[in-house]
């Protein structure tokens, strides 16, 4: 709507409602899980997809936390995003699955090689798992959940070498959660970091 001469500012724009914020994040949460769950079920989906859809949630989550245990994160990854799926607002599910994801781009198998077949499949889940880490922040229940999510995601910054990214969230969540000590302690690593990089003498 245009508005008449000399009838004041413009107004600024409302800033975006939750609703419209967590529905965004369902959304895009929605999206990693359809990649996900067709990433998982290769190469003989139908029968994957069956077995998990059998189970319970209860059995799901006992698996996911047994494989998260013994560093199974292959497991981890499909346990938690057969939980993800049946409850895609939940959070601590959503964030869950993000760290399976990232965890399983770093991990290797007992002959020393990537659990991911690719590099191409490595790249992808780091993607996805970040942007699972910013659904839970959106989707977050309490303060808590939102700190978890903030830090893992700043955390995975930090280890595929976006130190900026990774100290501006640093900052985000200190804003908010000023008494949070290891943001506090992480930000400070980063910052001495940028300043004497590993293997560079410190200035005097």
């Amino acid at each position: 709507m245009r508005r008449k001469p000399g009838s004041g500012p413009v107004p600024p724009p409302r800033p975006a409602r939750a609703p419209a914020r967590r529905n965004a994040a369902l959304a895009a949460a929605g999206l990693a899980l359809a990649l996900l769950i067709a990433w998982l079920a290769r190469p003989h989906p139908a029968q994957k997809l069956d077995a998990l859809a059998a189970l319970s949630s209860h059995v799901m989550a006992d698996s996911a936390r047994a494989a998260v245990a013994t560093h199974r994160w292959d497991r981890a990854l499909e346990w938690n995003a057969a939980l993800a799926a049946r409850e895609p607002r939940n959070s601590s599910l959503i964030l869950g699955l993000g760290a399976a994801c990232n965890n399983l781009t770093w991990s290797e198998n007992r002959i020393g090689r990537s659990e991911t077949r690719t590099a191409r499949d490595r790249i992808g889940l780091q993607m996805l798992a970040i942007a699972l880490m910013d659904s839970a922040a959106a989707l977050a229940r309490d303060e808590g959940e939102w700190v978890r999510a903030r830090e893992m995601k700043a955390e995975a910054y930090e280890n595929v070498g976006f130190p900026l990214d990774a100290l501006a969230l640093y900052s985000d969540l200190l804003r908010r959660s000023p008494e949070f000590t290891p943001a506090r302690t992480r930000a400070t690593w980063v910052m001495n970091h940028l300043r004497t990089p590993a293997g560079m003498p410190a200035s005097k």
